[in-house]
């Protein structure tokens, strides 16, 4: 699960570098395995679609809402 979490999280776009955590040479060596690991379109859309969080009024939320549209005075 580590391997394919990091290697998704470094194939997104923007990210320059991914931060590994590791007590353990075992999690250490699991951690580094996700650099050889290429996932196909499919396997990350897969991720992309189980990590969406579906909310409908982000970045605000409900009490926000309104901001979205909201202008200053003078511009």
């Amino acid at each position: 699960m580590a391997e394919v979490a990091l290697a998704w999280v470094t194939d997104r776009p923007g990210v320059t570098s991914t931060i590994l955590g590791a007590r353990t040479l075992d999690q250490l060596e699991t951690n580094l395995r996700s650099a050889q690991l290429h996932l196909t379109e499919a396997e990350r859309t897969a991720l992309d679609a189980a990590s969406d969080p579906h909310v409908s009024d982000y970045p605000y939320g409900e009490l926000g809402v309104d901001q979205r549209a909201r202008t200053l005075p003078g511009r």
